[in-house]
């Protein structure tokens, strides 16, 4: 009976499938100075919208996901970001099939939750986050 409520099921769903875990306020998890109004934030698991997301992303490694149009993120713009660590990090333009509706990059750590989610084209502050926690090869700490 109490599995019949809406509100019961939905919540138990959303324990039993770890979709209700976040981590908003793990050091792990960082926001940009411009941050998203709407779509998934940083600390939470990536969602598989639009369809088929997760399974893109589902390889070894980080993940950057970089929202809207593509001229917006050439090649150049993305050296200083992936030099030292392109065998680490993914990249996915998804242009308009992304969970955001504005331009945004978002970071998805290997275990599935967005470690670093930014408005705008800025890359500074994914720069910051993926020193903290990733190392460039060739390079120490």
């Amino acid at each position: 009976m109490a599995l019949r409520a809406t509100g019961m099921r939905g919540r138990l769903f959303r324990t039993v499938s770890e979709l209700g875990i976040h981590y908003h306020h793990s050091p792990a998890s960082s926001t940009g100075p411009r941050s998203s109004k709407r779509g998934p934030r940083a600390g939470d698991r990536l969602p598989d919208l639009p369809r088929g997301l997760q399974a893109r992303t589902a390889g070894r490694g980080y993940h950057l996901l970089l929202s809207g149009p593509p001229d917006l993120w050439p090649d150049e713009r993305l050296a200083p970001v992936l030099r030292g660590r392109a065998d680490l990090v993914s990249v996915h333009r998804l242009n308009e099939e992304s969970p955001w509706p504005d331009v945004t990059q978002g970071l998805v750590r290997p275990d599935g939750y967005l470690g670093y989610v930014a408005r705008g084209t800025h890359l500074e502050g994914l720069c910051v986050y993926l020193d903290r926690w990733l190392c460039r090869r060739g390079r120490g700490r």
